[in-house]
Order: structure tokens, then sequence, then C-alpha cells
């Protein structure tokens, strides 16, 4: 299938940047990338192979952009982000998706819930972060008045906007189940990972919402890049949405 980089108007005059593998007229997967990832890591990356193999089309979208117009991670909060997800569904639809299929990873998950799911087949969150106790905290970044901006330690410092970092504080997913619609949700953890058990409440929270399956891959890190768990991870995924299409 063809790749190209392709470019989304959002409601706010900004842009989402993406990688589009296949063709907008086909069943579509929307790839929700991870907090500090970006479109080109290893596991999207081959994700969309994978996917468009199997005959599906793959848009992998940055959350945050350097290019013109592009919405900045220093003002981006996972508000802002679940907007810019619905625009993008929205536009998927207008250009003749056939279905549309959400995948989030790690954070993704965030954006994901905080999303109307209007027009959406199934989701699928894989090692989401956690439903009730969010990865950032006020209380634990150091605090750079003059930048109004919190550091994040992750081998490199990096500076992250009150503001996303406060969004990400208040994130509970019991706020948003009134608005989940019935979208068949499938959740995947890494067995060797530290999410299991909050991938279990996801299931606790849903399970009376819609439809449910949760699977553990016992061997999986957070990425699922060891052991062969990527090719189970894919494989699970695709079974998943090719029941809903």
């Amino acid at each position: 299938m063809s790749q190209d980089t392709v470019e989304i108007p959002l409601r706010d005059e900004k842009i989402a940047y993406g990688i589009l593998t296949g063709s907008w007229r086909n069943d579509l997967v929307v790839i929700v990338h991870g907090f500090n990832s970006f479109v080109d890591y290893a596991l999207y990356n081959t994700a969309a192979q994978y996917f468009s193999h199997m005959g599906l089309s793959v848009l992998r979208f940055a959350l945050y952009a350097a290019a013109p117009n592009g919405r900045r991670a220093n003002t981006g909060t996972i508000d802002a982000h679940a907007k810019d997800l619905e625009d993008i569904i929205r536009f998927a639809r207008t250009q003749g998706a056939s279905s549309v299929h959400l995948i989030g990873h790690s954070a993704g998950a965030y954006t994901i819930v905080s999303a109307s799911h209007y027009g959406v087949s199934s989701i699928s969150l894989w090692d989401p972060s956690d439903p009730d106790v969010p990865f950032l905290s006020t209380t634990q970044l150091p605090y750079v008045a003059e930048l109004d901006a919190y550091v994040y330690p992750d081998g490199i410092d990096l500076l992250l906007s009150r503001q996303y970092v406060e969004s990400i504080e208040r994130f509970r997913l019991q706020s948003y189940l009134l608005q989940w619609q019935q979208v068949p949700t499938l959740l995947v953890s890494a067995g060797a990972g530290i999410l299991v058990d909050a991938t279990h409440r996801y299931q606790t929270y849903l399970e009376n919402i819609t439809e449910v399956q949760s699977v553990e891959i016992p061997r999986a890190d957070h990425y699922f890049m060891n052991d062969g768990c990527l090719e189970l991870l894919l494989q699970t995924t695709y079974q998943w949405i090719n029941r809903f299409y």
C-alpha cells in the first residue's frame, strides 16, 4: 500500500500531521500514540505495516508537531487532543472511510477516552495508562515559574506546560463513562509491565456499558517489543477489529 504524509484541518485552525498508509476510502485504523512518543516509533510503524498487509488503511497522527500550525507539545491538553481526534474521525468519514477503528497506546488511551466516539466501530487500548492514578502530578514535578512549566526527567529534562500536566492530573475515567458510547473495546495489558491492574480497572468500568474483551500478554513490556509479543498483540487486535468492519 502507498504511504503518504497528510495534513488534517482542525477546528481551531491548527493542523494535525500524520502518515496515512493506504487509502482513506477503506476500513481505517487510527493509532493514537502515547506520552513522549512519536508516530515513527517501531511499535506504531510495525502496526501500520501489519494492518495494511491485512487489507486495512492506517493513520498514525501526531498529537503534537513542530510543523507550521501544528499543535505544540507545550500548549496541548488532554481535552485539546480529544477534540483533535474527533476532527480527525470526522475528516476520515468525509474522505470515504468505510469504518474507523481507534487504537490507543499508553497515555493515548486518555485521548480516546476523553473524545466522542461517534462514527467509531471499535476501540483497542494497548497497555493503557492508569484510569484512576494519572501518571503526571503537579506535586511530583519541579515547577519553573518563569516558563509556567514543569520539568519531567526522562534521560533529558522535558518541559511540560502547566496546562498539560494539570489536564493529566485531573483525568479520571469515571468522569467520561456517561459519554462512553457502546463501542466494543479490546484491552491488552503487557504482563511484564506495571499497568496490568490498571487495565483490569478499565474492564471493571466498561463491562456494564459495552462489549469488552481483556487480554494479557504475559512476557510483554510496555512497547510489546520482546519475545514475539508484538506479533501476538497485532494478531489479537486484528481479530478484534475484523469483527466490526
